[in-house]
């Protein structure tokens, strides 16, 4: 009878280890396959616009910004909605402005032109913003530029070469006389811009779009020393007001330039230098 006991208990035993590991591996099998917490959404919130500037070109107004190209997490974005906001009214920008919807790639560097130019002696307040997802990025931070005069274009422009250089001679334009500001108050104040200098823009013979070149010309001449001289190049001048915020003139008439033939340069003076160098006989 001991025995028998003996053997019962250790049956016993073996029986509730058995159902122990049992429960354990059970529990372990319910937990495989569970969802879990879900993870965050990604947060496509863009970045603000960059690159943000506002210039009085002539008779018109344009604003150049760039969009951007992630979010404010370094995500990719998809193809935004871009609200460029202007005014020259106090107060709050994002309640009062005007403003201008548009759709835009990622990076794209853009130009808006405003319908209508804002009075003289106003100030006009731009900023702007971008959505992605029905998630709005911040505003840019706010461009100003007081409006000002139109400036004069300059007169009888002609360029020419000088060895591989092109030369570029305008006429100074005469400016118009002070007119009172239109700013809207009873204190007219006189609008007396000056010329602080000429911007020189240059376009290849065979394209369209004219790119302004680095350097300001201070006097009414410009030696262009960087222009290719296997190409033909066009010219044209725009009388500074401001440079920042820039505010110039429309442009002038353009003057244009040939490529030079460096062939029949090169032969000329090897046919001179083989006179030189043949030796003569009496």
């Amino acid at each position: 009878m001991i025995r028998s006991k003996t053997i019962t208990r250790t049956t016993r035993g073996r029986r509730r280890g058995f159902s122990a590991i049992a429960a354990v591996l059970l529990t372990l099998a319910a937990g495989c396959g569970r969802q879990g917490s879900p993870l965050p959404p990604l947060r496509l919130v863009p970045q603000p616009l960059s690159e943000l500037s506002v210039a009085q070109r002539g008779e018109r107004i344009e604003i150049s910004y760039r969009v951007p190209a992630a979010s404010v997490d370094g995500q990719r974005l998809p193809i935004l909605t871009v609200e460029i906001l202007w005014t020259t009214d106090e107060g709050d920008l994002s309640r009062i402005a005007q403003r201008r919807v548009r759709k835009a790639a990622p990076g794209e560097r853009l130009v808006e032109v405003l319908d209508t130019v804002p009075p003289i002696g106003r100030t006009l307040r731009v900023s702007g913003r971008s959505h992605a997802t029905r998630r709005v990025s911040a505003l840019a931070s706010e461009v100003v530029l007081r409006i000002q005069a139109f400036p004069p274009v300059p007169l009888d422009l002609s360029v020419a070469r000088d060895g591989e250089d092109a030369v570029l001679s305008w006429k100074e334009p005469t400016l118009s006389p002070c007119a009172p500001s239109e700013s809207g108050s009873d204190d007219k104040v006189e609008e007396c811009p000056s010329i602080v200098g000429y911007n020189v823009y240059r376009r290849a013979s065979n394209a369209r779009r004219s790119e302004r070149l680095d350097d300001i010309a201070s006097a009414t001449a410009f030696r262009d020393t960087k222009a290719r001289t296997d190409k033909g190049w066009c010219y044209s001048v725009a009388t500074v007001f401001s440079i920042e915020p820039l505010v110039e003139s429309s442009f002038s008439a353009e003057a244009c330039t040939d490529a030079l033939d460096t062939e029949s340069e090169n032969a000329s003076s090897e046919k001179a230098k083989a006179r030189i160098e043949s030796p003569s006989f009496p």
